[in-house]
């Protein structure tokens, strides 16, 4: 199976060989090798040649990325090989996180061309873990250019209703065949390897499809279509630009936006009228605030966890699955932006 890393795990060196079995016997200490460090967070995960780590790297490729997507004769295919080639992950990384309230643990899986029984292969499957347990995300990649709208751009063109379509037709095959998509998932797992019973679970309500085709600017007119194909289909529309948007975030991790959120925390938990707040003193109660030291109250531990743990952090949660709710959780409200 293809890895998105520079190493196979499944065909370790004699080193990573070793520190595997000091992992196993319990001896492994983390800190004094990062790249080995990163072989056995890898290794030590479900899908250990997709898994996206907390130390997988982070390229500056936006510029180049850009200049592929705005070329006239740029195919799905190229940007598929450019991708894989530069191992820009980050780009997929950033739509599992941005899109569908997933990332902040670090168990997320990105699948190269992941094939839906014999007879088709998404682009991309992403799997991300959340507190509601895992989503899966397929995607569908078409052209950046083309006819991508019609009728003034009010329109759904060729270009979008060709993966509009083809991921129709996955929708039918995996409610029909989910075994098959698990199977297919235990061949990039270690044959001893026991998967979670979530994985197990045809389950509608975590399971999305995206379909990226055109640029910013194919999309002005067309924002009450993509609303309404997200709604009934389940599908959501993306362009190419979005993606930029979701890596950058990735790169600044500490946004306005976050600063603002960790500036109040600190506040709630060191000056002293916001200790009077409910949420603040039902987490401060228990724990006392004496001898000086700020106490971190649950509450404020739990915003801290889901804004602040960067592109991923450790797992915390123990997955639960969400397929008993009778509504199907829609992709967050990012999902909507141009």
């Amino acid at each position: 199976m293809k890895s998105i890393h520079t190493f196979d795990v499944f065909a370790p060196t004699d080193e990573q060989e070793e520190a595997m079995n000091k992992k196993r016997g319990g001896h492994y200490r983390r800190g004094k090798n990062k790249e080995m460090d990163y072989f056995i967070e890898c290794a030590t995960s479900l899908f250990p040649n997709n898994h996206y780590s907390r130390f997988t790297p982070i390229y500056d490729t936006t510029k180049e990325f850009y200049q592929l997507i705005t070329s006239s004769d740029t195919t799905e295919r190229a940007i598929l090989n450019w991708i894989a080639s530069n191992r820009a992950w980050n780009y997929l990384f950033g739509l599992l996180r941005h899109y569908y309230r997933t990332g902040h643990h670090d168990d997320n899986y990105i699948f190269p061309e992941f094939k839906i029984g014999s007879a088709y292969v998404a682009d991309y499957l992403l799997i991300g873990n959340s507190s509601d347990g895992y989503q899966f995300v397929f995607v569908e990649l078409e052209a950046p250019n083309g006819r991508i709208t019609k009728e003034k751009g009010t329109r759904f063109g060729e270009v979008i209703n060709k993966g509009i379509e083809q991921v129709r037709d996955w929708q039918m095959y995996i409610a029909a065949n989910w075994n098959v998509i698990v199977a297919e998932l235990e061949k990039h797992s270690f044959s001893n390897t026991k998967l979670p019973r979530q994985l197990y679970k045809y389950c509608p309500y975590q399971i999305y499809y995206a379909v990226i085709a055109g640029l910013r600017k194919d999309f002005e007119n067309i924002r009450d279509r993509k609303l309404q194909l997200q709604n009934e289909n389940n599908i959501t529309l993306l362009h190419y630009e979005n993606l930029i948007d979701v890596a950058n975030e990735i790169k600044s991790p500490f946004s306005a936006f976050r600063l603002t959120c960790l500036f109040l925390l600190y506040l709630f938990q060191t000056v002293a009228h916001t200790r009077e707040l409910p949420f603040v003193r039902t987490g401060s109660a228990s724990r006392g605030m004496g001898n000086g030291r700020r106490i971190v109250t649950p509450p404020a531990r739990s915003l801290y966890h889901h804004l602040f743990k960067g592109i991923v952090g450790k797992q915390g949660h123990a997955s639960s699955s969400s397929c008993s709710s009778s509504e199907s959780p829609s992709p967050s409200s990012g999902s909507s932006s141009s």
